[in-house]
């Protein structure tokens, strides 16, 4: 391992090991900070004319192939954790296309209608009083505080009052108004659907039953099209009649239906649990599902992946600073959070 380099990389992005972090824990996190900012660069790539053209999300795919491969030809202990291990791919292929798309999701990148890759306007989100998150070029912008998983964070400051600033505005689906605003119809028959049950204690993709349980007023359903592919209802129950409202794409592509269990899991007294710890001046977190893409978004941008590979998304570690809004917004999805 090129311990100069490392130290000059993880000083650059203001990322410090947390104690009893080994050295290949900390690598990875550095290289994978180091790849977003090379992704950034990317964009601004000139041709020969010295030219910026817009780029393809396959060109972004093959620059980045490039970045990680020489990356990790210098810190080769860390090559297990970036290849996808059903592919055994040591391209990078599969590590790069999840990080672009990634980089997407949560807004550090820009794609197009036509597939064309960009960044964002530089703008600084607030996220509690004391943090802001930056995206977009940061030109002669000195101020970064630290990177944080695929994106940056800064003290906030009004030193910069050219930066478009924002606040960052956290609206959710209100569960229970929407099954009581919902536009039910009148179901002639349940054996189609498969019922999420909440009183499992059970991983929210193994909690589901072509029986519904007694004792709910409110269900999720789902009818599988094809393969993994679903369609997803609500349901409710009076007396011995049944009525029902389709999920539209919408909320389906959101993944708002995970929104939908969370809550029912609540409601029947049998909260998913998230456990915390820290360490030094970082927070490590320990989940057992995903989240609904919105929260999912800011999980993964703020959030090093530091499980056994880079596909492993159950245990992040954030920075201390961006811990408390974190938590608030992970406790929004009736999800019980505890210390270790």
């Amino acid at each position: 391992m090129n311990r100069n380099l490392l130290d000059k990389m993880s000083s650059d992005m203001h990322i410090a090991p947390y104690l009893n972090e080994n050295k290949e824990s900390f690598a990875c996190r550095v290289i994978y900070s180091a790849l977003a900012e090379w992704m950034r660069f990317f964009v601004l790539d000139e041709n020969e004319t010295g030219i910026v053209l817009p780029k393809s999300k396959v060109y972004m795919l093959k620059r980045g192939q490039e970045i990680i491969s020489s990356l990790l030809e210098v810190f080769p202990e860390c090559k297990p954790w970036f290849i996808d291990k059903e592919s055994q791919d040591n391209t990078y292929k599969e590590f790069v296309s999840s990080f672009r798309e990634n980089m997407i999701q949560t807004g550090e990148l820009i794609c197009d209608d036509e597939n064309h890759v960009h960044l964002p306007s530089l703008s600084f989100i607030a996220y509690g009083d004391d943090v802001d998150r930056v995206i977009g070029y940061l030109g002669k912008f000195t101020g970064i505080q630290a990177a944080s998983g695929i994106t940056r964070i800064a003290e906030q400051s009004d030193d910069n009052n050219s930066i478009i600033k924002r606040e960052h505005i956290y609206e959710t689906l209100d569960v229970y108004s929407f099954f009581d605003k919902a536009c039910w119809t009148k179901c002639d028959s349940i054996e189609p659907y498969e019922f999420f049950i909440p009183q499992l204690k059970a991983s929210l993709y193994n909690s589901w039953d072509r029986k519904p349980d007694n004792v709910s007023k409110f269900y999720l359903a789902r009818i599988q099209i094809f393969n993994s592919i679903n369609e997803f209802y609500i349901l409710k129950r009076e007396n011995t009649s049944w009525y029902v409202q389709r999920l539209n794409d919408v909320m389906v592509s959101m993944k708002e239906y995970r929104r939908i269990m969370l809550w029912l899991r609540n409601q029947a007294g049998n909260p998913m649990e998230l456990y915390y710890t820290f360490h030094d001046n970082l927070v490590v977190i320990n989940r057992f599902c995903r989240f609904p893409l919105n929260e999912e978004s800011v999980m993964k941008a703020f959030g090093w992946p530091i499980g056994n590979d880079y596909a492993d998304e159950m245990q992040f570690a954030v920075p201390i600073e961006i811990w408390p809004s974190i938590s608030k917004i992970i406790s929004g999805i009736d999800i019980e959070i505890k210390e270790r």
